[in-house]
């Protein structure tokens, strides 16, 4: 019955985190466009580069949230209120000081990069400049906002969380609307606005979590042990998070050197058509990620393990569902979307979603790793293994090598530490690989290609006429998905649950 109850809870969230990301990644795909078209590629291309230097800084911010999640989760799966409160109020002091350090370091590193090392195009360097302090700002409210949003997530109140994901997406549209009547400077304007709808978003989960959550009252605490395991946590995740953010943001500075912000646009331009059909995935993940920790925390190993395996199988087909269509046709959805678009948009656009297949797959994993909490060498190996790939960049467009090799490098560096990720849960909590293997690898590479070459027929057959060949192959793309999915990639159980839903949503259309 227990388990029943953690399903339906489950199933709930999800619904609100998938309702919630169909709207915030159609909205954003277009919010895209606009800003595009008033800021133009080049003040585009800037506004990414230098908002992505703040980014720089922040992995002392992932390894302090990673942290606070973890923590409170723990807690509350240990049905220990009096701890989770101590987390919390720990872990606002934590990000108190966290958001100090990143103001200091932008102020001064930051700065200094910006002024001197970054490409920009002639005359707007001031802009550039006033831009980055707004950028600052509205980093520091993220970092700020940690401790709440985390609460959130831990209370599993996904429904509140989707909503303040709409309002975020509805505020960038009307900020990219509003710049076609902004009478100053675009670029300026941009920064400002979005650091309104940060603070606005701050303000509201602020309220919302004091007002929802006895634990999340905060008051200074001077628990020694606490602020050991999270400074501890922190630490070693802290290694991670340099690794990963120094990667793409240090790729990104050298794509900057190499060919200009122009090509920064095009990454900018993937970036975002990979957040907003990754996001699909990451909010179905959001879901599950609690109850995961949770268990781990009770010992309960067996749904611990169903947990894993429907997580890592399912957001796979959920991903590819989107990837599948949109990486055939990304030619004709970026004409469609851009008015202008960047040069290797498309061929970074098919890469970066190949990457986030990985990642889908891998997701539930590292979950796992950090519920087990000792991760000082998950976290070594991480670092290493990321920041590889900077020096490999340089030296690979030094030889000439076209700008795209950045992400094919990544992905190489995904699948590896994928990898090991296996080894090292196997070691820690004795993972069952080869059912890993068997239950999820498996069925997912056979849909993968079953329906790439079912759909890549009907791609290349139709090819005599762009709209015909774009609602061809996308119907085509979605049956193949539904009938693989269904007979090739889900067991009995899975099927025989999908056709229960279907019955009973059948039953309540005849009821109506």
């Amino acid at each position: 019955m227990e388990d029943q109850n953690r399903n339906k809870r489950i199933a709930k969230n999800t619904l609100f985190l998938y309702g919630r990301m169909i709207f915030v990644m159609l909205v954003s795909l277009y919010t895209v466009r606009v800003i595009m078209a008033n800021l133009g590629i080049a003040d585009y291309g800037t506004y990414n580069i230098v908002g992505g230097v703040v980014v720089l800084f922040t992995f002392i911010t992932n390894s302090s949230s990673a942290a606070t999640v973890r923590y409170l989760n723990f807690a509350l799966g240990e049905n220990n209120s009096n701890k989770a409160h101590k987390v919390f109020c720990v872990s606002v002091i934590t990000h108190f000081f966290v958001a100090l350090l990143v103001l200091l370091l932008s102020e001064t590193a930051g700065l200094w990069y910006v002024n001197n090392i970054l490409v920009v195009p002639e005359g707007r360097l001031k802009a550039a400049n006033i831009c980055y302090q707004f950028s600052i700002f509205t980093t520091l409210l993220g970092i700020m906002n940690i401790p709440y949003h985390a609460s959130v997530v831990a209370h599993e109140r996904m429904s509140f969380f989707a909503l303040m994901s709409i309002f975020d997406c509805v505020g960038k549209l009307i900020i990219a609307f509003g710049l076609s009547i902004y009478p100053y400077d675009k670029l300026i304007g941009y920064g400002i606005f979005l650091s309104i709808v940060a603070l606005l978003n701050f303000l509201m989960f602020r309220f919302f979590v004091r007002h929802n959550f006895s634990i999340c009252h905060f008051k200074i605490t001077k628990d020694k042990e606490i602020f050991g395991e999270l400074l501890s946590f922190s630490g070693w995740s802290l290694l991670s998070s340099f690794g990963s953010v120094c990667t793409t943001q240090g790729l990104n500075m050298i794509l900057n050197s190499f060919f200009g912000v122009i090509v920064n646009a095009a990454m900018g331009t993937a970036n975002q058509v990979n957040n907003a059909v990754y996001q699909l995935v990451s909010s179905f993940q959001t879901a599950f990620e609690p109850q995961i920790i949770k268990s781990y925390a009770a010992g309960d190993r067996e749904y611990l393990l169903g947990l894993i395996q429907k997580t890592s199988k399912f957001s796979f087909y959920l991903l590819w569902f989107f990837v599948l269509p949109l990486g055939l046709n990304v030619d004709i959805v970026l004409k469609i979307w851009l008015k202008t678009v960047p040069e290797y948009a498309p061929v970074f656009i098919r890469l970066i979603l190949i990457y986030s297949l990985i990642d889908a797959i891998c997701g539930p994993l590292w979950m796992v790793s950090y519920a087990i909490g000792n991760i000082r060498n998950y976290q070594i190996v991480a670092v290493c293994m990321s920041l590889i790939t900077v020096p490999l960049a340089w030296v690979l467009f030094k030889l000439g090598l076209p700008p795209y090799w950045v992400i094919i490098l990544r992905l190489f560096n995904n699948v590896s530490f994928s990898i090991y990720r296996l080894f090292y849960l196997k070691v820690r909590m004795d993972f069952p690989i080869l059912n890993f293997v068997k239950k999820i690898i498996l069925p997912v590479c056979l849909v993968s290609i079953f329906t790439f070459v079912v759909s890549y027929v009907a791609f290349y057959f139709t090819a005599f006429n762009v709209v015909v060949q774009f609602f061809v192959s996308c119907t085509v793309t979605v049956l193949a998905n539904v009938f693989a999915m269904y007979s090739i990639g889900c067991n009995k159980t899975e099927r025989d649950y999908a056709l229960s839903l279907v019955k009973k949503a059948m039953r309540k259309v005849k009821h109506k």
